[in-house]
């Protein structure tokens, strides 16, 4: 008996696998067991059932058993053995780091940039000193040398600089490179500071695609206007690093940004032409899918072989193997070869968002798209399209809100309008490319119609933006949220699609065309509730890696709080730290952002933050009452209020409330040094139950000293200091602050330090991490760590190093 679809099941297996193997490979191992035993038990009783003479109704199943079984086995195994690998690079890396020496190796790609190459270095060798390494690829950073120098895939070089491991992200919502860089095959990366040796002609073959690339590219640069140009190169040569920051953002915001990189839908048209062009050329349907193939695949290695050009590039090659055959192309199976494909090598390509709104978008149309338009018996072209679309969306919402965090709500809309248009933008590129090499004037001409696409896109989101709420800040789903939503809105689909299915024709309640879009869109608008962020439970106060500054988020009910914001280490901490930071926690408004002093380190991210508000507004703004009239923070206060923001200078004695969370300012410097941003440091204790955490800037010791002076007569400062338990170490650990007399007087049981790895002004200082230590405090550290998330109920404090994923209980009584 056969199987329908024995890819589909080989891939779902297989796929699961990896999966498995990436995320729980400590558990893995007694879970395989148990799964092997059922699988066994199960195949036993559909043996048995088939002998007792019921073989056609049970052996279907049992092959599928079978070959899902030995799929998952065989993924969990493959995608274990590469993990393992990786892993084995980046630890090696590590033995490396800090030292200075010499890779040599084998250029597999690389990529010219103004002032460096990129290059990707396979069967890399690396000697530092007495110690010796092999890696199977090594991403290196070259600097160019004064006198040019051509480089070629298929080159032998020869390096001096220093190698260290990829790491992941110290933060919530940032960039995991760690990931990204695995899906194409390297745990670490190499920084050159010479280019010692290059040996070896290159591969003829890459020198060809090399120079095509760079010839078209050159050809739209002197044709195009710079914003279509940048755009071109993009959706043309996958030239993204070039493009504007603002462009970039104003198409992923709604919803549109997957025209401006190679996808499927882009080869398919290039595919498809190329296609046709053979054949009307008189070449047999062999010739033309042999030439064809040839010819894609090129231009998929020279775009950049991302995971969604080469899926579309593999199954371009199944639809002309199939029509040369003479069988029939099933989407779904093409699919599921290119899945297995692709992933067998890389099985990080699974966390990445190109690979799976890929994935996923054909997937939704070839499958649960068509799937739907039968169970709905839906006929017209544009109930067709809307089901389609909303298929569509049902898969990749949760795909897009856990690596965005935010959904454009008027992206199917959007989508419905663009997307028609794309062919003309296309082929207006190629055809600027292909006419502008030998005639300038026409080649302008072809990119007027171009032009005239993206003013029209341009003016598309432009209108969008003015819409209410046109982008949804909803954070990165939880396990539960994505439940709910898979449930209602693929499980209640699907659930009423076969029912509907069932049901007599003609029958009152059978759902046809219109009835059955309406259905799935209800669904949707369902399970898209679920997404929607919650009002935090109890309190979590999150200390950011901000690399050498500070940065504390506090989170309850609906109320956020931002104590400071910035760094001296990390350039663009706004916008790579604590923009997706933020969003990943579903926040697109700060209820209060306090601001301790204005030194840079405190307030960096934060300038980011007011400098663009149409990301995250700030409710108020509060400032230290002894700097106002000083220029850092009359700067702050004016672009707070042209934000429609308030500002509050506050004082000591003042407070704020957030529900259950009061914070309370304890001291706001000393008149006499208010020049000294240091000095006049806001201190500030929030409470929350019998969680009391003190806040203190970069006060110094002079400063401690009034403050437990203070602490002797009534009011504030006696009222909180005695029951301080979370203590935020002064000036990220300087010697210049928390002495052992401050310490003395409080009752801290965990101490934040908010540092940055190898920072040069040798934070923390030694004297205090033992001061603390002495006293039985724990210390927490972000240096090198990574964030610290700690949530507290008032009663108890369960804090968990971002990085490690490790939780840990303290009473705070």
């Amino acid at each position: 008996m056969n199987i329908r679809r024995p890819l589909l099941i080989m891939a779902a297996g297989f796929v699961l696998g990896e999966v498995l193997a990436l995320r729980y490979q400590v558990v893995m191992p007694g879970l395989l067991s148990v799964m092997a035993l059922l699988a066994v038990t199960g195949a036993g009783v559909l043996w048995a059932r088939s002998v007792a003479g019921r073989r056609e109704r049970w052996i279907s199943p049992l092959l599928i058993c079978i070959v899902f079984a030995l799929s998952f086995f065989t993924g969990y195994g493959n995608g274990g053995a590469r993990i393992r690998q990786l892993d084995k690079e980046a630890e090696l890396a590590e033995t490396f780091a800090g030292g200075r020496g010499r890779m040599e190796g084998r250029i597999s790609h690389l990529e010219e940039k103004e002032d460096k190459w990129v290059l990707s270095v396979e069967d890399a060798g690396v000697t530092v000193g007495k110690k010796k390494g092999e890696f199977g690829k090594v991403l290196a950073y070259v600097k160019k040398a004064e006198e040019p120098v051509c480089l070629a895939v298929g080159q032998e070089v020869s390096l001096f600089g220093s190698l260290e491991g990829i790491q992941g992200p110290k933060n919530p919502g940032e960039f995991d490179a760690r990931s990204y860089y695995r899906s194409k095959g390297t745990a670490c990366r190499f920084f050159g500071d010479k280019l010692l040796e290059v040996s070896g002609e290159g591969s003829p073959y890459f020198k060809l695609l090399s120079a095509i690339r760079g010839e078209c590219s050159r050809i739209i640069g002197e044709i195009c206007e710079p914003e279509d140009g940048m755009i071109y190169r993009a959706m043309l040569l996958g030239e993204t690093g070039a493009m504007d920051g603002e462009i970039k953002t104003m198409y992923q915001k709604n919803g549109i940004a997957h025209l401006l990189a190679i996808s499927g839908q882009h080869l398919s048209l290039i595919g498809g032409g190329i296609y046709v062009l053979l054949r009307l050329a008189g070449l047999g349907y062999g010739k033309a899918a042999a030439a064809g193939s040839v010819l894609v695949v090129s231009y998929g290695i020279m775009t950049g072989g991302s995971g969604s050009a080469m899926r579309a590039v593999i199954m371009i090659l199944c639809m002309w193997t199939a029509a040369w055959a003479g069988r029939t192309y099933d989407t779904l199976s093409a699919l599921s070869l290119a899945a297995i494909v692709l992933v067998w090598d890389h099985p990080y390509l699974l966390m990445q968002s190109g690979f799976l709104l890929s994935f996923g978008a054909v997937g939704a149309i070839g499958g649960l798209g068509r799937w739907a338009e039968e169970a709905f018996f839906v006929e017209k072209g544009w109930q067709k399209t809307v089901l389609i679309s909303l298929c569509v969306q049902i898969v990749l919402t949760p795909v897009v809100l856990w690596f965005y965090y935010e959904h454009p709500l008027y992206g199917i809309l959007l989508n419905l309008l663009v997307i028609p248009l794309v062919p003309v933008l296309m082929y207006s590129g190629l055809l600027v490319i292909g006419i502008g090499s030998v005639w300038s004037l026409g080649g302008r001409m072809a990119a007027g119609a171009g032009h005239y696409v993206l003013d029209y896109y341009e003016g598309l989101c432009a209108l969008a933006e003015r819409l209410p709420g046109h982008s949804l800040v909803l954070g990165r789903p939880g396990l539960w949220q994505l439940t709910g939503y898979t449930a209602v809105a693929a499980g209640g689909l699907l659930a009423a699609g076969w029912q509907n299915k069932r049901k007599k024709e003609g029958s009152r309640w059978q759902l046809r065309g219109g009835y059955g879009v309406l259905l799935a869109g209800g669904l949707y608008l369902g399970g898209f509730l679920f997404l929607f962020p919650a009002p935090v439970q109890g309190l979590e106060v999150l200390c950011m890696d901000v690399g050498q500054g500070d940065g504390f988020l506090l989170s309850t009910g609906k109320s956020r709080i931002l104590v400071d914001g910035g760094s001296s280490s990390e350039k663009k901490l706004g916008e790579m730290t604590l923009l997706p930071c933020l969003k990943s926690k579903g926040i697109s408004r700060l209820d209060y952002a306090v601001v301790s002093h204005g030194d840079s380190d405190h307030i960096s991210g934060l300038k980011t933050l007011l400098e663009e508000p149409g990301e995250i507004t700030i409710g108020t703004l509060i400032l230290p009452a002894l700097g106002k009239g000083q220029e850092i923070y009359e700067g702050l206060s004016e672009q707070q209020l042209q934000n429609g923001g308030r500002v509050w200078y506050m004082k000591p004695g003042e407070r704020l409330a957030a529900g259950a969370l009061s914070m309370t300012c304890l001291y706001g410097g000393n008149p006499s040094r208010r020049e000294d941003r240091n000095s006049h440091s806001l201190v500030i204790c929030a409470d929350y139950g019998e969680f009391h955490m003190l806040f203190t800037g970069d006060m110094g010791i002079k400063e401690e000293k009034e403050l437990l002076e203070q602490s002797k007569e009534p009011g504030p400062c006696k009222e909180h200091l005695q029951h301080i338990n979370v203590l935020k170490t002064a000036h990220h650990g300087s010697d210049g602050s928390t002495s052992g007399e401050f310490l003395d007087a409080l009752s801290s049981k965990i101490g934040v330090l908010s540092y940055g790895e190898g920072n040069s002004y040798g934070h923390p200082a030694d004297r205090v991490v033992e001061e603390m230590k002495m006293r039985g405090i724990r210390v927490l550290e972000t240096g090198g760590t990574g964030a610290v998330e700690m949530w507290s109920d008032g009663v108890v404090v369960i804090f968990d190093i971002f990085t490690h994923h490790k939780k840990t209980i303290c009473p705070v009584l």
